[in-house]
């Protein structure tokens, strides 16, 4: 009886040193077998509860250039009033005129929040790449080692004003201010506005960004086409917008067209909307003095026919110079094996679309009775040359066929008026032919 219970003994001790073993080592309550932890490590308490004091003075202001803001408050303090929070989070949101919702849920987090400073010190972050025409709202909240975190401060807000975008309204022709216009410019909200006795409009609140507006005809006793346009923004601009007057046509062939939409069809070249003339007026023209076997002055003729222009337009389109000129006209007589028609206007345009050179062949061999076609076809291919294409309609100057007038029709002539009061460049598609 006594070796058995011995032994049991023994065993039992085993059995207990292997249990606390492997307690040691795994780090774990001992299980029974089929069954389920009896006993658990008590948590670790944080040896901190106590949550930092929150800003209560956070601001908004303007830096000196008016381009950044400038975001301060005074450092809080940790659990005693001279210890310093360990982290700061500063969030920001911009809105549309209204309180931003669920904002430290929603809004965005600086990502290079400063360092705490000592209790008491005044610290600023700084904003820039500004929304404009938005309001800011900007928030911090304070954190110390053990992630106790305090209350938010209250939301600081400013409001950045949008570009600010000046227009001047003038006549095509005289580039008189027009008083009365009615200007819609969509950026985001929409601003109507009228032109002042001086032309003149402005809005102050655009949104950067694409901005599109449209100029429509006022009280004026004088109507004027329809301008709309596209534009982006980036910074405060002003724009001087040449306003077209509502003309009609006088040639029957022309079936009532108002001036505008016969200057885009008789300037019209590849589909291309946007119209780029000379840079300079008047063009320099070189003739070089040539008369024929058969008698007849080539010379005469292309001088007659740029001064004709010059004359009907009361414009100085062309000057006549000694010399060819780099950027400029050149007329040139050429023998008739080498021309595929009686001439041609061959051009060199910049990179923009302006003509920079022109060239006007014309066969050398005219007969003495065929002068006065010269004069017609110089007055045709001169035409080219300050833009003008073809028009398929006989009673003018530029029709494409075999000429049968000698002079520049009424239209062509206002037309030609009207293009010299255009701008160098301009994109003719934004203006509504159809729609004053």
């Amino acid at each position: 009886m006594i070796r058995p219970l011995f032994a049991f003994t023994r065993f039992s001790t085993i059995l207990v040193i292997a249990a606390m073993v492997s307690c040691s080592e795994s780090r774990s309550p001992f299980t029974p077998k089929g069954g389920s932890p009896n006993d658990t490590l008590p948590p670790i308490e944080p040896s901190d509860t106590i949550a930092p004091a929150a800003v209560t003075d956070a601001s908004l202001d303007f830096s000196s250039t008016g381009t950044e803001i400038v975001f301060r408050w005074s450092a809080p303090h940790d659990d005693a009033p001279t210890d310093k929070v360990d982290r700061y989070e500063i969030r920001f949101s911009y809105t549309r005129g209204s309180y931003p919702p669920a904002f430290w849920d929603l809004s965005t987090p600086v990502s290079d929040p400063p360092d705490p400073g000592e209790p008491g010190t005044v610290q600023s972050y700084i904003f820039d790449n500004l929304e404009r025409g938005k309001d800011l709202y900007v928030g911090i909240r304070s954190y110390d080692d053990s992630d106790n975190r305090s209350q938010p401060s209250d939301l600081a807000t400013a409001h950045i004003p949008g570009l600010d975008f000046l227009g001047r309204c003038v006549d095509v022709y005289t580039r008189v201010p027009i008083e009365g216009l009615g200007v819609r410019i969509a950026s985001g909200p929409v601003f109507d506005v009228t032109t002042d006795v001086n032309g003149e409009f402005s809005v102050d609140e655009v949104f950067p960004g694409a901005v599109s507006f449209d100029i429509v005809s006022g009280p004026s006793t004088i109507d004027y086409h329809r301008l709309s346009q596209l534009l982006v923004l980036d910074s405060d601009s002003t724009h001087v917008f040449v306003m077209i007057r509502v003309e009609p046509t006088t040639a029957p062939e022309l079936n009532g067209a108002n001036l505008l939409s016969f200057l885009k069809q008789i300037t019209e070249t590849d589909d291309r909307p946007v119209l780029a003339k000379w840079r300079h007026y008047p063009v320099r023209c070189y003739i070089v003095p040539f008369v024929n076997s058969n008698g007849v002055d080539y010379e005469l003729a292309s001088k007659t026919a740029a001064q004709r222009w010059n004359a009907r337009t009361g414009r100085p389109i062309f000057t006549l110079v000694d010399s060819a000129p780099d950027t400029g006209i050149v007329v040139i007589y050429r023998p008739r094996e080498e021309m595929s028609g009686i001439a041609f206007t061959h051009y060199e345009l910049d990179e923009e679309g302006h003509p920079v050179r022109e060239e006007i062949h014309v066969v050398d061999d005219f007969r003495s009775s065929d002068a006065s076609y010269l004069y017609s076809v110089m007055l045709h291919e001169l035409g080219h040359t300050i833009g003008f294409a073809h028009i398929n309609l006989p009673n003018f100057i530029m029709y494409g066929q075999h000429l049968v007038v000698d002079d520049i029709s009424d239209d062509e002539t206002a037309a030609a008026i009207l293009l010299q009061a255009l701008p160098t460049r301009v994109d003719m598609s934004t203006y509504d032919e159809s729609t004053p």
